[in-house]
């Protein structure tokens, strides 16, 4: 019982034990801030790589595969397969409505077949907010019922909600208080009319198309330099440089069969939408087309066959009857639920073979195509982070034994300041093994103190580490968190609970093996000589 009698006396009445509890704390801290920081880097990465390509997807030339259909066709009736979709990717230039000029990876899919792939419509980043998003984003979010936009911008949202509202809206050119005017007719009470315009936004997002049916673009939120991002994962579009609704000029390069380049093919699109998917590379680069769209420019579409023999009478080549399959350069697969991408990446595989069977000659073959799941594909991108993540960590452990150092120093000390003391214990009975436990578990206790304070501080800050960011950047111009550097916009903030409570305890472990020799060293004393030290 005298254990705990002197440990909390000793806890309550002296400073020195308290730097040995700071020690733990901040060590900590320390580890659980970077594990929390660079473990949610490496989730990102991992969530980003199927949010994109699903579970399993097959790449093929960058002149593309023919004979995708039927590759999709088998692929949808696997009963592993929830859904597969094709894509054609191609590079391209972007003219903007400012007169610039924007290098894009151009990426056609098929929306609807996309979306059962990778959630693509949940991306769309004009849309109804759901009601955790209101209470998540500012009031000065556009997106947000009750927006008051600044008197400048008043009669332009007054225009545009008219216009988009109008079913018959194509684009509305080049806007300005000059160009708008003549889209006023329709505008009513502005009541419920942010969420009109966000519905009307969504479809034509989700169907990559105007309300009267054009082909129409949906880029990356961060391909237009306007868009500026703001705080809690909002963009302001500076003034009227609003982009649904403006027209863009995209511009790619044909491929020959040989690798040649034919004329580029330029062609005119109304923005019905933009997306985000929180990783920069992507929004800052990549914009969304249909895929029939994209084939004929690159001249991939479904073609009639010609005879190299006959011609009519004006010496034109005679149709054979036959039609030259499309193409497309990646099938996108998901799997139902329960089935691993690995084992769905062997079935794909399979069909993919029995269908380069039917079609010798005609499409790759199977030797010439890359399958892979998901987590292949960026397997080199993620060990490169994992091993940066148990590198940071283990040199932060490291660094943590100068814990064990300082509370060992402090432990010594103690032990030389209570000699006296310790001499009248053993005078009065104490036990050698009684000392000891004496002093470990004052260690114990100043341990599991130490690590309880530094998992709420390191709690604290990682919860609010990107507000901390923000203001040292504003005030200082200190941006550690780059998103061109590290893809993302916002640096994780998630602690997982498990690591957590394994930092504390290898926290609490350090303390007891610094208090360990001090507390041996103690049970060593001769109680005779302790009684005469002064």
């Amino acid at each position: 019982m005298y254990q705990a009698s002197l440990t909390s006396r000793y806890l309550l009445r002296k400073i020195i034990p308290l730097l040995a509890m700071l020690s733990v704390a901040l060590c900590t801290a320390m580890v659980i801030i970077v594990f929390s920081v660079m473990n949610g880097f490496l989730d990102l990465v991992t969530q980003a790589g199927r949010k994109l390509i699903g579970d399993v997807a097959i790449d093929g030339p960058v002149t593309g595969f023919a004979w995708y259909e039927e590759v999709l066709d088998e692929l949808r009736r696997l009963k592993s397969v929830e859904a597969a979709s094709p894509m054609i990717e191609t590079y391209g230039l972007l003219k903007m409505p400012y007169n610039q000029i924007a290098q894009v990876q151009v990426v056609g899919i098929d929306p609807e077949s996309y979306d059962a792939v990778t959630g693509y419509a949940s991306t769309l980043y004009w849309r109804p907010l759901t009601e955790a998003e209101q209470k998540r984003l500012p009031v000065t979010d556009i997106r947000q019922e009750q927006w008051e936009p600044a008197d400048s911008l008043l009669e332009w949202r007054r225009i545009l909600h008219g216009s988009l509202l109008n079913p018959e809206f194509e684009s509305l050119g080049p806007i300005g208080p000059e160009g708008l005017r003549n889209h006023t007719a329709e505008w009513q009470n502005p009541q419920g009319a942010n969420e009109a315009l966000l519905k009307r936004l969504q479809q034509a997002g989700r169907s990559l198309k105007t309300p009267a049916g054009s082909p129409g673009l949906v880029p990356g939120i961060r391909v237009s330099v306007v868009n500026e991002r703001v705080a809690g994962r909002s963009y302001d579009f500076r003034g009227t440089w609003f982009m649904p609704t403006r027209e863009v000029t995209l511009t790619v390069l044909p491929l020959t069969d040989e690798g040649g380049v034919r004329n580029p093919e330029s062609r005119v699109f109304p923005i019905v939408n933009e997306f985000a998917v929180e990783r920069y590379d992507v929004d800052s680069a990549y914009v969304f087309a249909p895929v029939d769209v994209v084939q004929k420019m690159l001249g991939m579409q479904p073609v009639r066959e010609t005879s190299t023999t006959e011609f009519d009478e004006f010496g034109d080549p005679l149709p054979t009857g036959r039609m030259t399959p499309g193409r497309v350069t990646r099938i996108v697969v998901r799997a139902k639920p329960g089935v691993a991408p690995v084992q769905l990446r062997e079935q794909v595989q399979e069909v993919y073979a029995r269908v380069f069977e039917r079609h010798v000659g005609e499409m790759p073959p199977p030797s010439q195509m890359v399958i892979r799941t998901w987590e292949e594909q960026i397997a080199l991108f993620i060990g490169a982070v994992k091993n940066e993540t148990a590198l940071v960590m283990t040199l932060f452990s490291i660094i943590s034994l100068v814990a064990v150092i300082l509370v060992l120093s402090i432990f010594w000390t103690v032990v030389q300041q209570k000699t006296r003391d310790i001499g009248i214990l053993r005078a009065v009975g104490a036990s050698r093994l009684g000392i000891t436990w004496l002093f470990l578990l004052y260690a114990l206790i100043l341990g599991i103190l130490g690590a309880a304070i530094g998992c709420g501080l390191a709690v604290l800050i990682v919860h609010n580490i990107n507000p901390i960011h923000h203001f040292l950047g504003e005030q200082f111009g200190i941006v550690i968190w780059d998103p061109k550097v590290y893809m993302f916009d916002e640096v994780p903030n998630d602690v997982n609970p498990v690591f957590a409570a394994m930092i504390m305890a290898a926290g609490v472990l350090f303390a007891v093996l610094g208090g360990l020799l001090p507390s041996v060293r103690a049970a060593m004393i001769d109680p005779v000589s302790a009684l005469r030290y002064e």
